[in-house]
């Protein structure tokens, strides 16, 4: 079956190239510079197959694409709350107004516009990957980006994971099943002192305490911690403040934490006091353990 393309060039000039099935040689034809313009490319019979783009912004549908104009494109669709993801393997990308089923933080379709954005990546027409990235700034989901894959031998989504940036590192820590979903550090106080919890779940408390008795004697006080670990492993070092180091010599033999009354959220320290401080005395206090 013969077939043939006709080009015209900026002069009008048109020239028709062939080829027919028992002409497998290929030819070289010298045409000089040909420019080729708009409704000027056809096939066989003339009928004009596309006008070119006309600059790297050219969306109109039908368009044949120049060389250096194509950048990532529109949307291919529109996808509503009651779409599926888990169905979404075409390649391309796609947008929703509301999150689709299956949707990362919103798994079940929301009523709510959050304006979301979602590629889909396909390697070897069986795997696939879907980045998803959240526009509107609610519920503190602005530019939060995730990603999953799905592998066709195991025939399975796996799960989303969220990819980290300077807007998301520092936030709340939290966990599922022993699994890190939060931010990477989280930091925070309150009236006892400051914490920083890990991704991991790593847990530091930092507090300094006025001893509340002054008196010459043994003497028992409560420190509450500023966040609870998980259990009561945690680690704890007592020093003395350092504007406080002139009154060490008025402590007795010792200042230590009573481990028999330690709970999750605090501890007994125990301290002897040779003479009675003229002044209020602090002690720095560190834990470091758990919160998951």
């Amino acid at each position: 079956m013969a077939s043939s393309l006709k080009l015209k060039n900026s002069n009008g000039a048109t020239m028709t190239l062939e080829n027919s099935d028992t002409n497998t040689t290929p030819k070289t034809v010298d045409i000089g510079k040909l420019a080729i313009i708009d409704e000027s490319i056809s096939i066989d019979d003339g009928n004009i197959i596309s006008a070119l783009t006309t600059n790297n912004t050219d969306d109109t549908s039908g368009r044949l694409l120049k060389v250096r104009d194509f950048g990532i494109g529109k949307a291919l669709s529109t996808l509503v709350e009651t779409d599926d993801l888990d169905a979404l393997t075409a390649p391309g990308l796609y947008n929703a107004k509301r999150p689709p089923l299956n949707s990362p933080v919103y798994p079940s379709g929301d009523s709510t516009n959050r304006w979301i954005t979602i590629l889909v990546e396909v390697s070897e027409d069986t795997h696939i990957k879907q980045t998803a990235t959240y526009i509107r700034p609610l519920n503190g989901l602005q530019n939060k980006t995730f990603t999953r894959v799905y592998y066709s031998v195991d025939a399975v989504w796996s799960d989303w994971v969220e990819l980290y940036n300077n807007s998301n590192i520092v936030g709340t820590v939290s966990e599922s099943g022993g699994i890190p979903s939060g931010a990477i550090i989280e930091r925070g106080s309150d009236a006892n002192g400051t914490y920083i919890k890990y991704a991991d779940g790593t847990l530091i408390t930092k507090q300094t305490v006025s001893l509340a008795d002054g008196t010459a004697g043994t003497h028992t006080q409560t420190i509450t911690l500023p966040a609870g670990h998980i259990n009561t492993s945690y680690t704890v070092s007592v020093e003395m403040g350092a504007s406080d180091i002139v009154n060490a010599g008025r402590f007795g033999w010792y200042l230590v934490e009573r481990r028999t009354g330690r709970t999750t959220s605090g501890f007994d320290i125990y301290y002897s006091i040779n003479t009675t401080l003229g002044s209020t005395f602090e002690i720095d206090i560190t834990t470091i353990g758990t919160w998951f």
